[in-house]
């Protein structure tokens, strides 16, 4: 059974406490917000095997602690990254910073493909090409901050946030996602 299948009823259940949570709290602490980013990959196994790209997300902050999002990544064409999950945290009686852990379901789409390659035996060496494909569901955890410029919870925001992500090698890399939006 795939990750996502295995971590969806965990959370599941966190999403509705979340929601059930926040009744006795003002309406200011929950709103809807949307934004775009960019991301980078980095793998200390190996230095070459990162990524870059853009991100849009939405997201909806049910209590000044709970928020459940949604993030839509794209690299080159070669990697597109999907996001479910939910962000934990508090806001420290502040309404213009929220500190966050993030826990939530990934899915990796990586497709690679080299052409007017030399594939070599130990015969001989022939012109050639490949295609890799690489598909993965994955359990995601990570940090994250977010700085609403208003000083409120209201208005325009930027956020930075690393959670950790598996690549086609099974290494474990760290996403890096930096971005700006609006809540609602």
């Amino acid at each position: 059974m795939s990750s996502f299948f295995k971590a969806a009823p965990l959370l599941a259940s966190a999403v509705a406490a979340g929601l059930f949570a926040s009744s006795a709290l003002a309406d200011e602490d929950s709103g809807l917000y949307a934004g775009a980013g960019f991301f980078t990959t980095t793998s200390e196994d190996c230095s070459s095997c990162g990524y870059s790209g853009q991100y849009v997300e939405a997201g909806y902050d049910f209590n000044e602690i709970t928020s459940v999002e949604f993030k839509y990544g794209r690299e080159k064409g070669m990697i597109t990254i999907a996001y479910a999950g939910l962000n934990l945290g508090h806001d420290f009686n502040t309404d213009w910073f929220r500190f966050y852990g993030k826990l939530g379901v990934s899915r990796i789409d990586e497709d690679n493909a080299v052409i007017d390659s030399v594939i070599c035996n130990e015969f001989e060496c022939i012109p050639g090409s490949y295609t890799s494909t690489y598909r993965r569901n994955e359990f995601t955890a990570g940090i994250g901050a977010r700085f609403t410029f208003s000083g409120k919870a209201q208005g325009f925001y930027a956020k930075l946030e690393s959670t950790a992500v598996s690549d086609s090698g099974d290494d474990v890399s760290a996403a890096l996602m930096a971005g700006i939006g609006y809540r609602f």
